[in-house]
């Protein structure tokens, strides 16, 4: 985790007052909140909260049938929101955010090798033809802790684990030199070791490459062990916020207490004497 620096930091990521309802029913109520480069904000809540829901649309991929309002700002700049724009709206965030999720193998096509899915990315992307070379799709590779790239590229999504696969996620979000990502529950169905390793890897790149982070999760350990800030989410309702220790340590809302409740109890602890 990084030190705070409201002073000098800027809010790449600015969403202001969303709220997407289904007919008259609220699934997100006016939200509002900032993310910087260099740091890892993390949303928490229970399922049905609205956590991945905000998530597709700031990508502006939000599920058909929903109406959605506010402004979501990438480095200043409005992006569309509505659901008629999302291709677009995709096509102009791909160059600034990119985004893992919870199944990796969801995101690839079992058809194409990951070299395949390199190319098709970058040229999606309007990457220049000088950019889509072989020795970028290497250093991203390696980046992200494949020893033997050229190992890699010829295999197929199937013929890779989940912790692979989330790896080869984040390699093509370098590839598109991406400043911003979004990880949607993007560990919950790895094991314990392949856990370990994306969110190191993660943190490794929030720190040596200054990239921003909105983490999406409903396990506070992995909160606690990577996120710089928290934000916590409710019925669609952002109920608190703050920096992490502060959150953990003195949180406020009845919701924020009764939610680390819980974790401390899953692990035995006593939560009265771990914030003190």
């Amino acid at each position: 985790m990084t030190p705070s620096s409201s002073a000098s930091a800027q809010a790449y990521l600015n969403v202001r007052d969303l709220r997407i309802t289904a007919g008259e029913k609220i699934l997100v109520g006016g939200l509002s909140f900032t993310a910087e480069k260099g740091r890892v904000t993390g949303m928490v809540g229970e399922s049905g909260s609205g956590k991945s829901l905000t998530c597709q649309t700031i990508m502006g991929l939000p599920p058909r049938g929903l109406s959605v309002s506010g402004d979501v700002l990438l480095n200043g700049v409005a992006m569309p929101l509505e659901p008629k724009n999302a291709v677009l709206a995709h096509g102009s965030r791909g160059r600034q955010v990119a985004m893992i999720m919870q199944n990796p193998i969801s995101c690839f096509n079992p058809v194409c090798t990951i070299k395949t899915h390199f190319r098709e990315t970058l040229a999606a992307h309007h990457k220049s033809r000088l950019d889509n070379t072989r020795q970028r799709w290497r250093s991203s590779l390696v980046q992200v802790g494949f020893e033997n790239p050229d190992a890699i590229l010829p295999l197929y999504p199937f013929q890779m684990s989940g912790g692979m696969l989330q790896r080869v996620m984040i390699a093509l979000a370098l590839a598109l030199d991406v400043d911003f990502l979004l990880a949607d529950e993007a560990t919950t169905d790895l094991d314990a070791v392949s856990q370990r390793r994306v969110l190191d890897l993660v943190a490794s790149l929030v720190h040596d490459r200054d990239l921003g982070v909105l983490l999406i999760t409903h396990d506070l350990s992995v909160i606690a062990h990577l996120a710089d800030d928290v934000l916590v989410m409710r019925e669609g309702v952002l109920v608190e916020r703050g920096n992490v220790h502060a959150v953990f340590n003195r949180p406020c809302h009845p919701y924020t207490i009764s939610l680390l409740e819980a974790h401390y109890r899953l692990y035995g602890i006593d939560m009265e004497a771990s914030c003190n």
